[in-house]
């Protein structure tokens, strides 16, 4: 019998990889990171690249799924503003 072992999902992903995970592009993600709409990223030195919590990301995407679902049918759907209250 094979056992499968069960993957660890990794704590921070680089942009590529939260860029998918939302399912936009690396060019996407930037500009709503500029405009606040995105979770900002974190670095682990000065010339690290920019990586995000996993935990983060997936906040903001339920964050994005309450709000469409109170939001009214017809109604246009924005981007919300990410608020990190930590």
């Amino acid at each position: 019998m094979l056992v499968k072992k069960p993957t660890r999902q990794p704590l921070l992903v680089r942009k590529t990889e939260g860029a998918a995970l939302v399912g936009v592009s690396p060019w996407t993600l930037d500009k709503w990171v500029r405009d606040r709409l995105f979770p900002q990223p974190i670095y682990a030195t000065d010339h690290s690249p920019a990586m995000w919590r996993v935990r983060d990301i997936e906040a903001w995407i339920e964050q994005r799924r309450r709000a469409r679902r109170r939001k009214p049918m017809g109604g246009r759907s924005n981007l919300m503003q990410y608020r990190d209250d930590t």
